[in-house]
């Protein structure tokens, strides 16, 4: 039902992405490109993450990937 797209900090804090609820069995992320916002993080260890959530608010992690600005 839902999809959260996003970066987030060592914190596990969201920094910038979004969530959207498409209420879909598909959904084509290239549509939340604009979300995220690379070019204003500071130098840092980050993770960009695509998240799915269900109907009954299961959540399952589709894209966890780390990396570092300096």
């Amino acid at each position: 039902t839902s999809l959260t797209v996003g970066v987030y900090d060592s914190n596990g804090k969201l920094v910038t992405g979004n969530t959207i609820a498409p209420n879909a069995t598909s959904y084509n992320l290239s549509r939340l490109d604009s979300s995220v916002r690379f070019d204003l993080l500071a130098a840092g260890t980050y993770t960009y993450r695509v998240i799915a959530t269900n109907s009954g608010n299961n959540s399952a992690t589709l894209v966890s990937q780390s990396f570092t600005v300096k």
